[in-house]
Parts: C-alpha cells; structure tokens; sequence
C-alpha cells in the first residue's frame, strides 16, 4: 500500500486527486441505512474533509479513518481523524483489505442519538 506522501507528494496532486473524484463513483455505502445527513454533508464538504484526511495522515505518518460525529436535533457535525492505533484490530484490518490501492479513504459517521449504531463510507482519493 503506497504511503499518503507518494499519493501526495506536491500540492497540485492535492487538487487533481479532489478533481478525480468527480469523475469516479460518488460513493460505496458500506451500510445501506446511512442518515442522509451525513451523506449530504459529505457531499457538501468533500474536498475540505479530504483534506483534513490527507493532512491528518500525512502529520501522523499512519493510516486513519475519517470519523464524523453528528447530531441532527443540533444541526452539528464534529469532524476527526482516528489513527490506526486507536482502531479495534479486526475492524482495520478490514478498512485495509478494502483499501488494496490505497486511494480509498474511509469515513465512519456516528450519530450521537444512536449509540450503538455507525456507519462507513468509503469515497476514491
């Protein structure tokens, strides 16, 4: 898997890997019953959340998910990165095999209503 500084090794790569995206499938849910909130703030917010992932990688030298924690009733959206020291073993191992080119860049959104409940995304770099 090619380290986030091959994938982005000047600042123009940056915005023609955003570009990219365009062109390529918006979206594979992992799970189907996703609130359209958070696929609407993605969508609204892609290119600033990709760069918050490439950025967060990049300084922690690691491999992380992007993890969004919303609240509907409070029309709020808190934005992370979880480093793959953080990530229960099995459920990396798992964003990884998925991430076989490493241009995936996977999203967990967690509703804080429903605490037992998360869901992936994944969206092409």
């Amino acid at each position: 898997m090619p380290d986030i500084e091959e994938i982005v090794e000047k600042e123009e790569v940056v915005d023609e890997v955003v570009d990219e995206s365009k062109d390529v499938e918006k979206e594979e849910d992992v799970c189907d019953d996703i609130p359209v909130y958070f696929k609407s703030f993605i969508d609204k917010h892609l290119k600033d959340l990709t760069q918050i992932y490439i950025n967060e990688r990049r300084e922690k030298k690691m491999y992380g998910i992007l993890l969004l924690e919303g609240n509907l009733k409070d029309e709020k959206m808190d934005v992370g990165f979880l480093p793959e020291i953080n990530i229960e073993p099995d459920m990396l191992k798992g964003f990884k095999s998925r991430n076989v080119n490493g241009r995936i860049m996977h999203i967990m959104c967690h509703d804080v209503e429903k605490l037992d409940k998360h869901y992936v995304i994944e969206r092409v770099l």
